[in-house]
């Protein structure tokens, strides 16, 4: 169950979820969910540091959010080598 950790109260950006949970999946096949992250404020937002909690979750986003603009954040997990639930978590 992937988990983006919560913002700060003044941050301009808003998330579609913060929780996204992939079911049961095979344990080969990488999987990914894309968050939808978008930009309220008046001026462009850029994404210093993103990271996950593990070598086997990565995020490919653009790293800058125009003003009004919505983004996908995409997360994939790879399974791989790994078995039992899993919770994973993305630091934006």
């Amino acid at each position: 169950v992937p988990v983006i950790s919560p913002l700060p109260a003044d941050c301009p950006l808003v998330f579609s979820t913060l929780l996204h949970d992939f079911g049961i999946i095979s344990d080969t096949d990488p999987v990914s969910h894309a968050f939808k992250v978008k930009n309220t404020s008046a001026t462009p937002v850029r994404l210093l540091n993103v990271h996950a909690s593990c070598g086997c979750t990565t995020a490919k986003y653009d790293d800058t959010i125009g003003p009004g603009q919505e983004i996908d954040l995409v997360l994939t997990f790879s399974p791989k080598g790994r078995s039992g639930r899993q919770y994973k978590s993305l630091t934006v």
